[in-house]
């Protein structure tokens, strides 16, 4: 140090002057810390609480806890949080991340949280045995106060038999699922339950059962207001051989304008729609501009935008030329789109709401007043 230093190092205890004069560093004596797994077993517990318990929660943040729970050996916390991060990836299709968390965890929390949560992704990248395994791990320790989760793990089971052609397996499993979801009054379980008999009965070719459990489904799903499963509910119900299917078409066309239906699934219903309504009906245009118009309002970064927009233009040039009208370009159609005012939201959206509202009638399978 510099010698005019020196005093303020003495000063702060830095250094110790001796009687002669002579410095030296002081001995530092070291801190005494808890060991490592108490530190990690607080940190986790605090962490918990701040983040987890609390709308706080982050995939970053959910992963740091997990990782202090692994650490700290709290199988409990470990087993919940691996759980709920592999449901989470699953619906974002990061499966093979699932599967990794999971069998990390499981090594020190063989939880039944965690074998469902595995058996879900497994199923899905094809390790079907290996998730049938883990399904009836799950299943024979899911506790029995926990009817949700052991409903959940039925239904999911029940689609792999399904899956692999063991109909009545299956359809004993859903029984078992439904009864559930019923004594808990979970309406979105019990019609996802419904919908997926109603498609096993459809394969069986009980058509008239199968019509019956898909109205069933429409039913709860409509009094729990999860508009985009009954967007799929109702469109299943308009593709059967009834008198009113088309009714239920448009109420599935009717819901998926104000909701936030995935493109493809909106473009294909529009096409099948113009299909089963007279050629040369106004009908056929105003669903084809439909078509059009959201490819480019919700289009943007789709993947499958080109294709989807292709058909869309495929389809108005066809409603067009059922009209009459001969048309040699894609800027020909633009004009005649425009003379039309079928290039205008505002115009021609109301005119098709119009339509279907007239198609459903009285026969509406939910509240539309309720739908935002």
């Amino acid at each position: 140090l510099p010698t005019p230093l020196l005093p303020r190092a003495i000063a702060l205890g830095l250094l110790e002057a001796s009687p002669d004069n002579d410095l030296r560093v002081p001995r530092i004596l070291p801190l005494t810390l808890p060991q490592d797994d108490v530190l990690y077993a607080s940190a986790t517990q605090a962490l918990y609480a701040c983040w987890w318990q609390t709308a706080a929660a982050t995939e970053a943040r959910v992963l740091e806890v997990h990782r202090l729970a692994l650490l700290a050996q709290a199988a409990d916390i470990a087993a919940e949080l691996a759980a709920a991060m592999g449901h989470y990836w699953y619906d974002r299709s990061r499966f093979r991340e699932a599967v990794a968390l999971a069998e990390k965890t499981i090594q020190i929390a063989p939880d039944y949280r965690l074998y469902h949560s595995l058996a879900r992704s497994q199923a899905t990248l094809g390790a079907v045995q290996s998730a049938l395994e883990n399904y009836q791990k799950a299943r024979e320790t899911c506790p029995e106060d926990n009817q949700n989760e052991k409903a959940a793990i039925l239904h999911n089971l029940a689609i792999i038999y399904a899956q692999q052609g063991q109909v009545e397996e299956a359809i004993a499993l859903y029984q078992q699922s439904l009864a559930l979801y019923e004594a808990i009054g979970n309406v979105q379980g019990k019609a996802a339950t419904l919908a997926n008999m109603a498609y096993l009965a459809g394969q069986q070719g009980d058509i008239s059962r199968q019509l019956s459990l898909n109205l069933q489904a429409a039913q709860a799903l409509a009094q729990a207001r999860a508009y985009a499963n009954l967007f799929t509910v109702l469109t299943n119900l308009g593709l059967s051989e009834t008198n009113v299917a088309q009714s239920y078409l448009a109420q599935a066309l009717w819901l998926g304008l104000r909701i936030q239906t995935p493109l493809p699934d909106l473009i294909n219903l529009l096409r099948f729609f113009i299909n089963q309504v007279p050629q040369g009906d106004e009908m056929e245009a105003l669903l084809a501009t439909t078509a059009l118009f959201f490819c480019q309002a919700r289009g943007e970064g789709h993947p499958q935008l080109n294709d989807l927009q292709t058909t869309s233009i495929d389809l108005l040039a066809a409603a067009a030329a059922a009209q009459g009208a001969q048309l040699e370009s894609l800027e020909a159609l633009s004009q005649w789109r425009e003379q039309q005012q079928l290039n205008d939201a505002a115009v021609f959206l109301p005119r098709l709401i119009q339509r279907l509202e007239a198609m459903v009638g009285d026969q509406w399978l939910f509240d539309p007043d309720q739908v935002g």
